[in-house]
């Protein structure tokens, strides 16, 4: 029997011993997703993929039967954040339907468990879709609507959106707006960090404080503010610092940086810090939201004022790196 028809006879085996949602067989629903949270975040996106898919589909399998009301819930939060990860495992890649396609069912999922901070969460998670795809009004209205429905809670969700709003409004300009989010987004942070204490702080869909310090150097780097954005770009790296498989979210601070050096008046020097990131970066995590991230500082070097096409090489360079 080959590896193929025995993990086909194997899941077969697994269905007709669940029966029932046993409360054995829903703890080992709620610790396959505790490992794909645990492990996403320090995995490249094709590779997530792989071993989320065969697990949603046994999840889903269970859930097609009729459970009660509160097991029925359970399997809904666990669907809801499966494929919160598989839409974001394709946002990371650049597949936008596909992800936007994802996003709309974790949010059925979500309302269908009568769940408004998970449906919450959903919005927030989808921010980054709008925000590296799409505009930033579009951003902020998710955002928002993710605030409404978690209402005062303290939640990664809450968090999360905060700080997503304030990226956004640092592209618009808006200086007032990004600091009254991004201290929305620290005081809900604050509260979190009081709130948990063995979590892992880096598991998918956790608001921390590394998490806030790069969503702060995104929106800073976008309003242009140079010194705080230096300080929070220092921040985030100190915190990311600790787990060397932690990678995508590093570099991206890094690109903030570059970005930063570019629009300061450094074309090559930022193209150089951009072309360095990305070169280190091993290629299943060279994602499309990093290669965005890497052109807007090719877009801030070539704006510059008496900047000729092809002028500085490392900018010739990066646009190569990022040409798609």
């Amino acid at each position: 029997m080959d590896a193929g028809n025995a993990e086909q006879l194997r899941r077969r085996l697994d269905l007709l011993l669940s029966g029932t949602a046993s409360s054995a067989r829903l703890e080992m629903v709620e610790q396959q997703v505790l490992d794909h949270l645990t492990q996403y975040t320090r995995t490249g996106p094709a590779e997530a993929l792989g071993s989320l898919v065969p697990d949603l589909a046994e999840v889903h399998a269970l859930a097609a039967r009729r459970h009660p009301l509160a097991v029925h819930r359970t399997l809904s939060t666990a669907i809801t954040m499966l494929t919160l990860l598989v839409a974001d495992a394709h946002m990371k890649r650049g597949l936008v339907d596909d992800a936007r396609r994802w996003y709309r069912t974790a949010l059925l999922s979500a309302r269908d468990g009568d769940d408004p901070l998970l449906a919450a969460l959903v919005l927030a998670q989808q921010t980054m879709l709008a925000y590296y795809y799409e505009t930033p009004e579009q951003t902020i209205r998710l955002a928002r609507r993710a605030r409404e429905l978690a209402a005062d809670t303290v939640c990664d969700a809450a968090a999360l959106a905060a700080a997503a709003e304030a990226r956004a409004l640092g592209k618009l300009g808006d200086a007032r707006g990004v600091h009254h989010a991004l201290a929305d987004a620290r005081r809900l942070t604050d509260r979190l960090a009081e709130l948990r204490a063995n979590d892992d702080p880096h598991a998918a869909y956790r608001f921390n404080h590394g998490r806030l310090a790069l969503y702060t150097s995104g929106a800073l780097s976008n309003l242009g503010d140079v010194a705080h954005a230096h300080e929070a770009q220092d921040q985030a790296l100190h915190a990311y610092a600790t787990d060397p498989r932690l990678v995508i979210d590093p570099a991206l601070i890094r690109l903030d940086r570059a970005f930063v050096e570019a629009t300061a008046g450094d074309p090559a020097g930022g193209a150089d810090l951009a072309v360095v990131t990305l070169t280190e970066l091993q290629p299943a995590h060279r994602t499309a939201v990093v290669l965005i991230r890497a052109r807007d500082v090719v877009t801030a070097a070539e704006a510059l004022p008496g900047m000729r096409r092809n002028a500085v090489p490392a900018v010739r360079q990066l646009r190569e790196l990022t040409t798609v």
